[in-house]
Formats: structure tokens, C-alpha cells, sequence
């Protein structure tokens, strides 16, 4: 399978833009180092700042965060977890997903 394709089990219900959109997804998503903690990360917090009133926020920082210690990492991850983090804090300090996130991880060498 090439890597700038869909799994062979794309849905056939799917209209042609919304495959091509699935192909550049898949495409960013298999390319390393980008598919592991550091990509996760930098799209959530570009989401989480495009829509900060989103009471879902709190919980995808808490996990993305999570993901810097079960996912791929690389020499950004860090950074962008100490981000993630402070955003978290800042943002959101009532909440029990801020409670539950007490570290960020930095686990690059």
C-alpha cells in the first residue's frame, strides 16, 4: 500500500472531496516524526486556541498531554507539551481534567 493512500477500507459512502481530504489526512498522519506525540500536540492546541470556549478543550490538552509519555516522541515534543500544559492550567484551572494533569512529560533524550 503506498502511503499517501487510504486504507483499502476507506467507506464507499464517501464523496470524492471528502476522500481527497482522507488521502492528505492519512498522508500528514503516516509521515514520521509528525504522526506521534509532537502532531497530536501542535493540532490540539491549534484547535484548542481556534476554539477556546469548547468544553471539550480541557480533556483533549489532558489527553494529548498523555500522549507525550504513551506516544512517538521527538526533539519538539516537549516543548509543545510544556504548552499544552500551561494552556491547560491557565485556561481551564477549575476543571477536573486540570486536576487530573498534575505533570507534562519530557521523555526525549
Amino acid at each position: 500500500m503506498e502511503r499517501t493512500k487510504l486504507p483499502a477500507s476507506t467507506p464507499a459512502f464517501l464523496n470524492k472531496s471528502q476522500r481527497e481530504a482522507g488521502a492528505k489526512e492519512w498522508k500528514a498522519l503516516t509521515q514520521a516524526p509528525l504522526w506521534g506525540a509532537t502532531y497530536l500536540t501542535r493540532r490540539t492546541l491549534d484547535w484548542a486556541q481556534k476554539h477556546p470556549d469548547d468544553v471539550r478543550v480541557p480533556e483533549a490538552l489532558h489527553r494529548t498531554i498523555l500522549a507525550g509519555r504513551y506516544r512517538s516522541t521527538d526533539a519538539q515534543t516537549a516543548k509543545y507539551e510544556k504548552q499544552a500544559f500551561d494552556l491547560l492550567h491557565r485556561r481551564y484551572p477549575k476543571s477536573p481534567w486540570t486536576a487530573r494533569t498534575r505533570y507534562w512529560y519530557d521523555w526525549h533524550w
